[in-house]
């Protein structure tokens, strides 16, 4: 996990923008011991954001009146306190990331932003979660080659 936040800090300073941290986050978020596991999380939580980001549009761009976004946004956050399941809480974590980035950039870019900077950081979990998983394969090989 180490060594993905030190690439996801890089890339977020070589980018130089703000909510770079969304790269590091995603990485600290889609880390598991395991390659499978950590695959399964990734494809939970690019479906999630993107769900996120369709709920996100909807109640904060056609439904909630704006005079009523705080009401909104501290009710969904109170709301996934107490959902576990991952691709869930990621549903909520999404849209409350685009609320937060509302004062920062438009709709849009936020969107794009967070789509864009979850697809990289789980470029860097793939990439780093692969290369353990064959370096632990050819161990395994070694080991037993030893063994024999």
């Amino acid at each position: 996990m180490a060594i993905g936040i030190s690439i996801a800090i890089l890339i977020g300073r070589v980018l130089n923008t703000q909510k770079a941290m969304w790269i590091t986050i995603a990485v600290m978020s889609l880390t598991q011991p395991q390659h499978e596991d950590s695959k399964q999380r990734m494809k939970e939580r690019l479906i999630s954001t993107i769900l996120g980001a369709i709920a996100f549009v909807i109640l904060f761009k056609v439904l909630v009146p704006e005079k009523y976004f705080t009401f909104v946004t501290l009710s969904l956050g109170y709301i996934y306190t107490f959902i576990y399941e991952y691709k869930i809480k990621m549903f909520f974590v999404a849209i409350n990331a685009l609320v937060a980035s509302m004062f920062i950039f438009n709709t849009p870019t936020s969107i794009a932003l967070r789509i864009g900077f979850l697809t990289i950081g789980i470029c860097v979990v793939y990439i780093i979660s692969k290369g353990e998983e064959v370096i632990s394969k050819i161990k395994d090989k070694e080991q037993s080659a030893i063994f024999e």
